[in-house]
């Protein structure tokens, strides 16, 4: 219970928890998998699932850790990824100044299929959508600010949105809060 720099026996007991609470309702980086070597192979046959295939089923991605390597170590447990319970994402950053962004990790890593871009308007955001075939996660906002051109932007590219805003029990209890159609804080956008 004491505090520590998460670990890699700590991936291994969330994954244990995940397989334990979620069950068959946990979709797991072997199942999207399925033929294909890795995420790279995916990518480059267009092989998604289709969102229907993944109604009721739970998704969790592991955020890119750059500061203590768990990423990487999670990785290495199964290079083929048929154990792992959560999908790990490359990391992007942009802060709106196009020489000051980065990348912390290759999007061509057998594991990326998630890359998270936090800024909507990054360089690399519609390039990693379109060209290199992944998952992008960005917000719709970028704390404290929020715009509908950030959301507009950020829905051009990204699959997943969510906020930075979280829910609060009443409405008017604070101003900073945003949410999309039906209060959710996450929204999946299709795209053509």
């Amino acid at each position: 219970m004491l505090l520590h720099k998460f670990n890699s026996d700590d991936t291994a007991f969330l994954d244990a928890l995940l397989a334990d609470i979620l069950g068959a309702r946990l979709y797991t980086p072997a199942e999207m998998l399925g033929r294909h070597e890795n995420f790279i192979a995916l990518r480059a046959a267009d092989d998604y699932p289709a969102l229907s295939d993944l109604l009721g089923k739970i998704i969790v991605i592991y955020h890119y850790d750059r500061f203590w390597g768990t990423t990487e170590a999670y990785a290495a447990i199964d290079p083929a990824f048929q154990t792992q319970k959560m999908f790990l994402s490359s990391l992007q950053f942009y802060d709106g100044n196009e020489d000051d962004w980065w990348q912390t990790t290759d999007v061509d890593e057998a594991y990326a299929c998630f890359a998270i871009d936090n800024w909507a308007s990054s360089p690399v955001l519609e390039e990693n959508a379109r060209q290199r075939n992944m998952l992008m996660r960005s917000r719709s906002d970028y704390y404290p600010w929020h715009s509908g051109d950030n959301e507009e932007a950020a829905a051009s590219a990204a699959f997943i949105l969510s906020t930075d805003y979280p829910p609060r029990a009443e409405p008017g209890e604070d101003p900073h809060v945003f949410t999309f159609e039906g209060g959710a804080t996450v929204a999946w956008r299709k795209q053509s």
